[in-house]
């Protein structure tokens, strides 16, 4: 059985580096940029997001079962991841570069429904194709291991870069509109090589003759518990994911009373072991069961998060820098693991049914992703909106109360930090082991 080539390996994880940019520093910046630089109230700005994300669930499944039945000279997979990446790109523009002549509220509800769009048909075929690439788990880990370093990288640019380029074109609403210019041309740049890069590599045909959506195919997908268990853990991982994302910035300019250097150095540090601690996390795959290390991961992201309790206005570089090195650690292991496990769970479907449902499952993956960061995003709104959180027009200086700064460290740490420790819960019930798995 032929390996992935490294070529075919680097080209798809370009892919993840063009939407890594852009999720990340969308997720970071948007909510704040809404509610610091539009104006829109935090509980508005959550509706929007919420409204967004549920739009985009629901059309994940769809997008599945239409990238199931393609047939181009492309395959089945690289057109939409084409159309997808640049329809993404362009959105991402459009949402920090709002046209005067609309109002925020429209003009960013335009903005998160067009890239919510061009998002998922990205997506899907995207991450349908591991499980088409190899039937090796370990080969296919080592694929996925690209991806988290993209990822990293990505999140690199969109987390750590992204806010500090803010600052450097002129802050407020000039300094985002030209950040998200540039940020958005890259990351069109990377998934335009990503669709072609990945040219030659395996894939699956459609098979025409099988019908995919049958309801006795249906209820096959439903009773893949595996799967089902992954799903859960991903939906509370990410959950809680979107809500620290979404928030941290307002941790560091409240809670630890930073500018957004001191985050963009924190969000550095993690981004690159990230990176780094990817060869450690494949090596321990060889070694022990993914959904155990993911509990590993899970556990020591949780603590990390408390940890911000310990700390406040008199934290140091050193305090900043450590916890990013320890959150990339942590950070890194709950991507490889998460993602490692769905082509393992597409691959077990196949060998129970027959049946080449790769663009489904991962529709129905992302379904539950975007799920999560709907609920996480519309929290993050609602709760600061809760705690007393007041708006500002760009560049206004706000003061916020005791409470409301005490509610932030809540919704940025405490919550997460949960939510987190409960995805490990549907884990002890995922039995799939890759000795499970036939190789082809």
């Amino acid at each position: 059985m032929a390996s992935i080539q490294k070529k075919h390996m680097l080209s798809w994880g370009l892919g993840s580096l063009g939407v890594a940019i852009l999720f990340n520093t969308q997720t970071v910046l948007l909510t704040r940029f809404m509610t610091d630089e539009m104006g829109i109230a935090a509980s508005t700005a959550g509706f929007l997001l919420l409204v967004s994300k549920l739009y985009d669930a629901v059309t994940d499944p769809v997008m599945g079962y239409i990238t199931d039945h393609t047939d181009s000279k492309w395959g089945r997979r690289r057109p939409w991841i084409f159309l997808g990446g640049v329809g993404s790109a362009c959105s991402f523009i459009y949402l920090f570069n709002i046209p005067s002549s609309l109002s925020a509220i429209t003009g960013v509800f335009i903005g998160l429904i067009a890239y919510s769009t061009f998002y998922t048909i990205f997506n899907v075929p995207y991450l349908s194709m591991p499980a088409e690439m190899s039937t090796d788990p370990n080969d296919r880990s080592a694929l996925i291991a690209w991806r988290v370093r993209a990822i990293g990288l990505g999140q690199l640019i969109g987390t750590s870069l992204a806010p500090a380029m803010v600052i450097w074109l002129g802050g407020g609403l000039t300094g985002h509109g030209f950040m998200a210019l540039i940020l958005g041309i890259l990351a069109m740049i990377s998934i335009i090589m990503c669709a072609i890069g990945t040219g030659g590599a395996k894939q699956t045909i459609p098979q025409d003759k099988q019908k995919l959506l049958t309801w006795n195919s249906i209820k096959l997908i439903f009773e893949n518990k595996p799967f089902l268990f992954l799903i859960l853990t991903k939906f509370l991982q990410l959950t809680g994911t979107a809500i620290s994302l979404g928030t941290t910035a307002y941790l560091f300019q409240y809670w630890l009373g930073k500018t957004f250097y001191e985050l963009s150095l924190y969000f550095a540090i993690g981004s690159v072991v990230i990176i780094l601690a990817q060869p450690f996390w494949i090596k321990m795959i060889k070694r022990y069961p993914k959904s155990e290390l993911y509990k590993v991961a899970a556990v020591g992201f949780a603590l990390v998060a408390c940890s911000w309790y310990f700390t406040d206005s008199n934290a140091g570089t050193l305090d900043i820098v450590l916890r990013g090195g320890i959150y990339g650690i942590f950070t890194g292991g709950l991507l490889l693991m998460g993602q490692a496990m769905l082509p393992d769970t597409i691959h077990y479907d196949f060998q129970k049914t027959g049946l080449r449902r790769e663009g489904i499952f991962a529709g129905l993956y992302t379904t539950a992703e975007k799920l999560s960061f709907a609920i996480g995003g519309a929290m993050a709104g609602f709760l600061l909106q809760y705690f007393g959180y007041r708006s500002s027009m760009s560049k206004q200086i706000v003061l916020q109360s005791e409470e409301t700064v005490f509610g932030i460290f809540i919704l940025s740490a405490f919550i997460p930090a949960v939510l987190m420790s409960l995805s490990c819960v549907p884990l002890h019930f995922y039995r799939l082991k890759e000795s499970d798995l036939a190789k082809e």
